[in-house]
């Protein structure tokens, strides 16, 4: 049988001087165009900026308790100055109506350039932290405007309070739309923000910041502290408007004001991440702040005001969009997970724990939970209960009620029962470090069960949400790479384990339910047996590597653009590179076993042939819901084997790699920029999105073998990696980083409200946006052929 193939159509593409309307005279921070090579003086100047001389050491005690793997999520600690400038609070326009500043700063952008770069370039050292060993430079900084030093350490109080001084009015509960009088005025100033350099500001180095709701025609881009919310007008070329129709500026809690920022400490109220997912029967955007606050909306609220707007009535007052829940986790957050049945939000942060906020399923006035009287969740309302490391409750709330027994003969009653009350578990982890991403993973019942936490060392940390006591502790999954070299460490006693190993940046739950039945081993995993490579480890037990399928990835290239065409100039030599140099992950001795491509061969030649049973069926085969769990990291895809249950797993190298010149990496950009950190699930086309901050985006088709001879019982296929490489040889994929990508369902009459639980597969077309720094946007329509399976981009 002939393997399905992807048909991969035109890419819309619409830029951000296209939507901002903007002349070409305009500077826009972060777009690099592509005919213009930075000079070899240009470059040599940054590389001689660095003043880094030390030589950390390459292995630092992870237990010695220090904050030296206490890295940020971005590779760099000091606050960046990538916006043409960026500084004090005032410099970053908090205060709208402060034009003076604005003009001021408009200004000093067109003088912001020095010997042929903008004075950023110039200015900023090329800061290679060499993260884990807790190396910390300080950025000089821009046109004299106060960065301010990293702060103090991470464990120690200001007792003077935060380093800057927000009040609360400055970040007061606000949303403006067009609907609004004040936007009267907005008609005749505020256009100011779509003229000169005045385009929205990025807040650079984070996670996802963009999102397309899965019911309504809303699309949400986080710029800063502000979120713009636009309904996508064209059902064709998915273009938004040159204005958003919504802007939301949540508020900023007291305990942030302590916690100030761990990236930036000038503007610490920044977002680092975004979400869109259900919560019981409501969606809903969940935001996770760099000061630790944690802030959510119900869409149907939002979608309340922009049907408002939409009815240009002017007699009415638009309905607030207010937040229903805010809450602050101590540190800097980034991992975000909802789970829609026990209506569960979990977050992870850079203090290396897991905050679990369990909401109350009704208000004391409901006699049932199926009640959908809307809550609201603030500060203060949560009973709480800390878990450590060791599986123990080591703390809760002094308001337990004498009555609630977390020892008693059920206490998970507390948190899937009918709560009448909201809890939140504090989920310690011992040698962890900083999680970017975690997932919910459920009971055959389908109520949460544990909390999947991806650390940035790779390890995959499991952790029970139960809030009793029990005598397991939290454990977690090894990455691939380190429990690789620890074998080997065990085997050598002088042998050190490489200090910069491939981290770890994402993490999904897959249910069965998402994986598409195949045929043929080409189909399950993209290559053919002979292609893959069988691997047993000591460690981390069988694994079939698909490397080779990138050979079968139609309209992709593993070469950089700018090196297909000759600009190999452009890069930036970085020579305090302290990206993953060994990305080594087993010995070829573990491929000399007798479980080789032979049994897939026969299976895929003589498919009703009788042939032994392969060992995959050893052992529990899936975790308790029958799902799977696919691990992320820099550039490789992994679906986990047994260390969580599956006999065989599934390792996929490089996936979004291109090949540049060594140690080199884009200019504007301090540290390598490769991590699939992204991840969105569509279990109606059986897909998984993987976005790279690096804007390249893996499209990933789950499969499930029909015949029971194969090798394994689950893996994937990676369909297309997008922009495509027409799509880069045609200039539209711009070099600079990704903002977010954003995936939902075309509305027929492009938008009202989309739910539909009970559509077949591949009933609905989806849109995929890819948004970057400097404001482009490339658009992409998908959907599953449901005669064939094929996934379809058009």
């Amino acid at each position: 049988m002939a393997p399905r193939r992807l048909e991969v159509g035109p890419c819309y593409c619409t830029t951000g001087r296209e939507r901002y309307r903007l002349e070409r005279s305009v500077i826009i921070p972060w777009e690099v165009p592509w005919s213009s090579p930075l000079s070899p003086e240009a470059l040599s100047d940054l590389d001689s900026d660095s003043d880094s001389d030390s030589d950390p050491d390459p292995d630092p005690d992870p237990d010695s308790g220090s904050d030296d793997l206490d890295v940020d999520m971005t590779d760099v600690h000091a606050p960046q100055g990538d916006q043409g400038g960026q500084g004090s609070p005032d410099d970053q326009g908090v205060h709208e109506s402060q034009e003076s500043q604005d003009h001021q700063t408009s200004e000093e952008a067109e003088d912001d350039v020095h010997d042929g770069l903008p004075l950023e370039l110039a200015l900023t050292p090329v800061i290679q932290a060499l993260e884990m060993a807790g190396v910390h430079i300080h950025v000089p900084p821009l046109n004299n405007a106060p960065l301010g030093p990293p702060g103090p350490p991470d464990n120690v109080i200001n007792p003077q309070g935060p380093s800057f001084a927000w009040d609360l009015e400055d970040f007061s509960d606000t949303s403006e739309a067009g609907g609004d009088d004040d936007d009267d005025d907005d008609d005749d100033d505020d256009d100011s923000e779509y003229s000169e350099d005045k385009v929205p500001e990025i807040a650079p180095f984070r996670l996802n910041l963009t999102a397309l709701s899965q019911r309504y025609n809303i699309y949400a881009a986080a710029y800063s502290n502000v979120i713009h919310i636009s309904r996508v007008r064209s059902c064709v070329d998915h273009t938004l408007p040159p204005r958003p129709d919504l802007k939301l500026k949540p508020p900023v809690s007291k305990e942030a004001l302590q916690v100030g920022g761990h990236l930036d400490n000038n503007m610490p109220h920044q977002m680092n991440h975004l979400i869109m997912s259900d919560l019981g029967d409501e969606e809903i955007l969940l935001l996770a702040y760099d000061d630790g606050d944690v802030i959510a909306y119900y869409n149907s609220d939002i979608e309340a005001a922009l049907l408002h707007r939409g009815s240009g009535d002017v007699n009415d007052n638009p309905p607030a969009v207010k937040p229903f829940f805010h809450q602050n986790v101590g540190k800097s957050a980034w991992g975000l997970a909802v789970h829609k049945k026990s209506r569960l939000i979990a977050v992870g942060n850079n203090s290396h724990h897991v905050h679990v906020f369990a909401l109350a399923l009704t208000d004391l006035t409901c006699a049932s939970p199926k009640s959908s009287t809307k809550m609201h969740y603030g500060h203060d309302l949560f009973r709480l209960i800390r878990k450590s490391s060791e599986g123990k409750v080591v703390e809760k709330s002094e308001d337990f009620s004498s009555e609630v027994n977390l020892e008693g003969e059920n206490p998970e009653m507390i948190l899937f029962g009918q709560r009448k009350y909201n809890y939140r578990l504090i989920l310690e982890t011992d040698r962890g470090n900083n999680i970017p991403n975690v997932a919910f993973r459920s009971n055959s019942n389908g109520d949460a069960l544990e909390v999947l936490a991806i650390d940035i060392q790779g390890k995959l940390w499991v952790l029970d949400i139960s809030p009793r006591s029990h005598n397991t502790e939290h454990y977690y999954v090894d990455s691939l790479h380190h429990a690789h070299h620890q074998t080997i460490a065990l085997r050598s006693p002088n042998y050190r384990i490489p200090f910069e190993l491939p981290r770890g940046w994402g993490v999904l739950v897959l249910p069965e339910s998402s994986f598409l039945p195949t045929n043929t081993f080409q189909e399950s995993l993209g290559l053919h047996p002979p292609e893959a490579v069988y691997i047993k480890h000591v460690h981390h037990g069988s694994y079939i590597e698909v490397h080779r399928g990138l050979e079968h990835i139609e309209n992709n290239s593993i070469i950089h653009p700018w090196v297909r065409h000759h600009q190999e100039q452009r890069f930036r030599p970085d020579r305090h590179w302290h990206g993953a140099v060994d990305r080594e992950w087993y010995h070829p001795k573990d491929c000399k076993e007798k479980w080789t491509a032979a049994q897939d061969e026969a299976a895929d030649e003589y498919p009703e042939k009788v042939l032994p049973k392969p060992n995959r069926r050893e052992g529990c085969p899936f975790i308790a819901d029958g799902s799977s769990v696919m691990r992320t990291y820099e550039i490789d895809i992994e679906l986990i084997g047994k260390g969580l249950g599956n006999s065989v797993g599934v390792m996929f190298e490089k996936v979004i790699w291109q090949n540049r010149p060594i140690r080199s990496v884009l200019p504007h950009i301090p540290f390598p920029h490769e991590r699939l950190a992204n991840l969105l699930h569509v279990p109606e086309l059986s897909l998984v999105i993987a976005g790279s901050m690096c804007g390249r985006v893996a499209l990933i088709t789950l499969t499930r073998p029909l015949n029971t001879r194969y090798s394994f019982q689950r893996g994937f296929r990676v369909e297309t990696i997008l922009p495509t490489c027409e799509d880069e040889d045609r200039g539209l994929r711009p070099m600079c980083l990704l903002l977010g990508v954003a995936i939902g369902p075309i509305s027929p009459d492009g938008g009202g409200d989309r739910s539909s639980g009970d559509r077949a597969l591949g009933e609905r077309r989806y849109r995929i946006m890819l948004h970057y720094y400097d404001h482009r946007i490339l658009s992409y329509e998908v959907y599953r052929d449901m005669m064939t399976s094929e996934l379809l981009v058009i």
